[in-house]
């Protein structure tokens, strides 16, 4: 995750450029590039999506947190 410069500190934007997800959940290894613009991800029921949203969603909440 990247900080942008151009936001004031008190509110720092957050952008992601890329995700690797390492065993969680069922999903064992994963990188994907995120599109700035639009990032879909499809896919079959019960092949990772979801988890991939609950990845990002559980370190976010930790990096908050931590702050």
């Amino acid at each position: 995750m990247t900080a942008n410069p151009k936001d004031d500190t008190s509110h720092p934007h957050v952008q992601l450029v890329c995700v690797e997800i390492n065993r969680f959940r069922r999903l064992q290894s994963v990188i994907a590039p995120i599109d700035p613009k639009t990032t879909v991800f499809v896919g079959a029921n019960n092949s990772g999506k979801t988890s991939v949203l609950n990845a990002i969603r559980t370190v976010s909440y930790t990096h908050l947190r931590a702050h």
